[in-house]
């Protein structure tokens, strides 16, 4: 989906935003025209780091799910990327 709508563009990154943050609960994210991006799941500080979080806009009939990867200097990623090097 591509959009330049402001509005949608700025619920977006709230979402994102959102997902990196260690916070449990979230309240509904303002999305255009009045709709609401409402979460649905979310996984948080997940055993290997992992967070996620799904919204669904009744409205647009949207679904977003926004993840980050592992973080910080315990990554496996980073040590594989160590060893490796």
């Amino acid at each position: 989906m591509t959009t330049t709508n402001p509005e949608t563009l700025s619920a977006l990154a709230t979402i994102a935003q959102l997902t990196y943050s260690r916070f449990s609960t979230t309240g509904p994210v303002a999305g255009a025209n009045g709709s609401l991006y409402t979460e649905i799941t979310q996984i948080v500080n997940g055993p290997l780091g992992f967070q996620a979080r799904a919204f669904f806009n009744e409205t647009t009939n949207e679904l977003v799910i926004a993840f980050t990867g592992t973080e910080g200097a315990d990554d496996l990623d980073v040590k594989a990327w160590r060893c490796a090097a």
